[in-house]
């Protein structure tokens, strides 16, 4: 696009956790076609960042990385060695941040991210994708004359820095895709089915009960504050619609990269090797000979979400095959391998290097695991399987394999990544509860393996609608109008008719996978990533230009001072009482520390509320933020109060035009000097006062020169005497107004006392 910049952000970043790392790296190809060198990816900085090799940065950005690192924030360049070789930007956020806590208050004085709940599985994103929003910052300061620059953000993981650059580089233009609502997939997690109850979710609440509300709040803002909010299915746009109240502007379907990947041929040929690596491994773990003629090897994969990926329906539809078989004279094996991470800590680099020179006997975890699981008696899976005596029994057709840690080829039992491992399979199963697109059934498909996916995954609705009356090479459950037996039956009988398929049936299958793999590549998918940043842009435009309009309006200062949010936000603030028009001038007389020096003035105020006056430590500013309407309209019409007040206003009038000098004993003030202290409490005046009486407060009397030690005796004694101890108080018969006693007085409080 031109000479735009591109900046990609996300947790996934040469950290592989879940598809958004499929989806960045399989689409780097057609984001370098289109931004040239001015495409990079921004990612965390972690102990292990697999496919990250360092190497110096270009030109353009070496000036921001050195101010960077001058402020202490450090981001290691490098490529990326996935297909296209894209710039990376490493950050090392932990050290970034001094407070975090600080950088949570002002997302919520802000914008209103309630991040109160928010643990550090919350923080730490929060952390990492504000200091890639301060390292665009500093590459748009650089360019912003000579190029555009995109920010696109993925998840509610990178969402705060949608909110940094909206503040301190307006300019940038910003998009924020999500892939799944965090309250969603919480809800769905739960068995509950959000897509029937949509319109009766109230967001805010459930986030509370689910313990979501700090993501909930940082997706929902930053949805809303992107200049461009996208989402990768037209089932997940609904969703993200209701639950986080910003409708989606563009839906950025995934695509997938099959240049030079997954090339028919080849894969026909690993699939050999791979299936008798994987039989090999079940033989061993089963303890029994399985015949490579008469066994089917089945898979799922992806996050541990039990219920959203269905899981438990795979497992359920596994021992009613189990049960099917047993009624048939067909001497078939079914081996399910579950390639689904959970949390296990894995090896040491020692470790990997030993288990890949020597090879070791298999262990069982609760008889169908391949490594340690934290609690086995309470994990789903291995419930699951006591409960539908799926235990691997050598009389069980059915089997279950569970590999429980992520296959990077050094797992010590398998030793093959995902990728080697998903083409020796015969078939894969994700019928996902919850799902917004589905990138495993798309990967099998593109390995020519036939797959099975759901209506509830986005993958699924785009087969369906290219392919209304079913496809051979992928099975797509309707979940969404099937209640689970239901849908349980369908898979089932679906798995029965797979387990007696022909190998001429197997081979169409297959080609049929591929084939459609190709009907969802990049090519014709990434066209809708530029339509979003066309939207970005214009609305970038429309904004920055709304802001440059009302700068230019006479007397108009613009700066940032937080967004509207539906999220109530604490603020301190202070109700200021009103005076009356006549009593005005005793705004004057309270922020004048003229008054300290004088008892009819104090005696003014003690007139006006005796108590309250004391209450208020006596601080005449405070005094007159909080007296009471009525009492200041009474005063207001009270001829005797008027006729004193309206005495020292004019004193204080000619002191702020200079024309009176108003001396004490060696002591006075003139205009220059009038000290305007609000909030003060006069009782207690600042030493820095007290130091140079001739600058500061005034200058000695011309009759001769006073010492600071006894100009601060003079000080001492003054106050002494207008401010004595509360028990030794006395009060003085006309308190500084001719013919008037205070405690005689008809309208002083303590006269009606």
């Amino acid at each position: 696009m031109d000479i735009s910049w591109l900046f990609e952000v996300s947790w996934e970043v040469c950290n592989k956790v879940g598809g958004i790392h499929t989806v960045i790296s399989s689409k780097a190809t057609q984001a370098i076609a289109a931004f040239d060198e001015r495409y990079v990816v921004i990612g965390p900085l972690l102990d292990r960042n697999p496919g990250f090799e360092p190497c110096a940065p270009p030109k353009d950005i070496v000036p921001a990385l050195e101010r960077l690192k001058a402020k202490g924030i450090n981001a290691t360049m490098g490529i990326w060695a996935i297909p296209g070789k894209p710039w990376v930007l490493l950050i090392d956020f932990q050290s970034t941040f001094k407070n975090h806590d600080k950088l949570l208050f002002q997302l919520w004085n802000d914008f209103g991210v309630d991040s109160m709940a928010g643990g550090w599985d919350y923080i730490e994103p929060v952390l990492f994708s504000t200091a890639a929003g301060m390292v665009i910052k500093e590459v748009y300061d650089d360019v912003e004359n000579l190029a555009d620059v995109y920010a696109h953000f993925h998840e509610w993981m990178s969402g705060a820095g949608v909110l940094f650059l909206k503040k301190h580089a307006p300019g940038v233009i910003t998009v924020l895709t999500t892939h799944a609502t965090m309250l969603g997939r919480a809800m769905s997690g739960a068995g509950i089915d959000i897509y029937e109850q949509l319109e009766e979710i109230e967001p805010s609440q459930e986030a509370k009960v689910f313990g979501v509300t700090a993501k909930h709040s940082m997706e929902s803002v930053s949805a809303r504050e992107a200049d461009c909010f996208t989402t990768v299915s037209n089932i997940t746009r609904k969703e993200a619609s209701n639950l986080l109240g910003t409708n989606p502007a563009v839906v950025t379907v995934n695509g997938f990269n099959l240049e030079g990947f997954a090339e028919p041929t080849a894969v026909a040929k690993s699939h050999k090797t791979s299936r008798k690596q994987l039989l090999n491994l079940a033989s061993r773990f089963l303890d029994r000979k399985l015949d490579p003629g008469k066994t089917l090897l089945v898979a799922t994969s992806g996050r541990y979400e039990f219920h959203n990926k269905g899981i438990d329906l795979l497992l359920d539809a596994m021992a009613d095959l189990e049960q099917n078989l047993d009624k048939t004279d067909e001497t078939t094996t079914v081996v399910t391998f579950l390639l689904v991470s959970c949390g296990y800590a894995g090896f040491s680099d020692e470790a990997r290097r030993r288990l890949k020179q020597e090879r070791y006997d298999i262990e069982k975890y609760a008889g169908i695991a391949t490594h340690h699981l934290g609690d086995a008696d309470h994990d789903p899976v291995v419930s699951k399987c006591r409960e539908r005596r799926l235990n691997n029994a050598p009389e069980n057709r059915c089997c279950v394999i569970f590999i429980p840690v992520y296959l990077d080829g050094n797992d010590g039992v398998l030793n093959l990544e995902y990728y080697d491992a998903l083409v020796g399979m015969d078939l894969t199963v994700f019928p996902s509860f919850y799902e917004p697109w589905g990138y495993t059934p798309m990967e099998s498909a593109a390995f020519a393996v036939p797959t099975v996916t759901s209506d509830r995954a986005g993958f699924g609705q785009w087969v369906m609608g290219k392919h209304p009356d079913g496809h051979p090479g992928v099975q797509v459950l309707n979940r969404l109008e099937d209640d689970y037996e239901t849908a349980r039956k369908h898979l089932t009988d679906f798995l029965c008719d797979f387990s007696a398929w022909s190998e001429e049936e197997r081979t169409t299958r297959s080609a049929e996978a591929r084939r459609i793999a190709e009907e969802a590549t990049w090519e014709k998918f990434y066209s809708r990533y530029l339509e979003a940043y066309e939207h970005a842009a214009t609305t970038r435009t429309e904004r920055i230009a709304g802001v440059q309009r009302m700068s230019d309006a006479p007397g108009r200062e613009i700066s940032f001072t937080g967004v509207n949010t539906t999220q109530p936000r604490l603020r301190t603030f202070t109700v200021v009482t009103e005076l009356p028009p006549t009593l005005a001038r005793f705004r004057e007389l309270a922020n004048n520390l003229w008054w300290v020096w004088h008892r009819d003035s104090q005696d003014l105020f003690e007139w006006m509320d005796e108590d309250k006056w004391h209450q208020c430590g006596h601080n005449p500013v405070l005094f007159l933020d909080t007296m009471d309407r009525d009492r200041l309209n009474q005063l207001a019409d009270d001829i005797e109060f008027m006729a004193p007040f309206h005495q020292r206003a004019r004193t204080v009038r000619r002191l702020h035009a200079g024309t009176r000098q108003r001396r004490h004993p060696g002591y006075h003030l003139e205009e220059p000097d009038i000290l305007l202290l609000h909030g003060i409490r006069p009782a207690r005046v600042h030493p820095h006062l007290l130091r140079r009486p001739g600058a500061a407060c005034g200058r000695p009397h011309q009759g001769g020169q006073r010492s600071q030690p006894a100009f601060r005796r003079h000080i001492a004694a003054l106050q002494e005497r207008l401010f004595p101890p509360k028990d030794q108080r006395q009060r003085r018969s006309g308190g500084g107004i001719p013919g008037k006693q205070f405690r005689g007085h008809a309208h002083h409080p303590a006269a009606r006392r």
